[in-house]
């Protein structure tokens, strides 16, 4: 009797930024679901979504609330790292409050957070196949047509 086992799965990774550690984590299956449903209907550059036939047509970008929804579900996974073995304490909580409020107004921090976080959470997807079969499924989706 052979027995498999499945290598485990990355749930956290430490970044630095600046003079900061941070850690980031895994969003649950489900929000990044929805997130990269977003992602590929809908903010999907021109550049990429050359490459692919049959992606859906007149897609529209995503409204900002849909763009605060996804980038505080992302911040919400980050901690920042205060000393060696310390746990992290997070950085943002919703309705959108940083922890701390010199975050408030640091842009190149925050997006750097919410690709990073997009990044580890998503890349898994696309190194996997997923995007060929998410191409697939998309390529067979019709808009629902309308009659006069």
């Amino acid at each position: 009797m052979s027995t498999t086992t499945t290598p485990a799965r990355e749930t956290s990774k430490i970044l630095e930024l600046g003079e900061h550690k941070y850690e980031i984590r895994k969003l649950d299956a489900r929000s990044a679901s929805w997130i990269l449903l977003i992602v590929s209907q809908r903010m999907l550059p021109s550049s990429v979504e050359g490459q692919f036939t049959g992606m859906p047509t007149g897609r529209t970008a995503a409204s900002k609330e849909e763009f605060d929804a996804i980038q505080g579900m992302c911040l919400q996974t980050v901690g920042r790292i205060i000393a060696d073995g310390a746990p992290a304490i997070p950085i943002f909580a919703l309705p959108n409050k940083f922890t701390y409020p010199e975050m408030e107004y640091d842009l190149a921090t925050v997006v750097s957070l919410t690709a990073a976080v997009l990044s580890f959470n998503l890349a898994p997807f696309f190194s996997a196949g997923g995007l060929q079969a998410l191409t697939n499924t998309l390529q067979t989706m019709n808009p629902p047509t309308q009659t006069p």
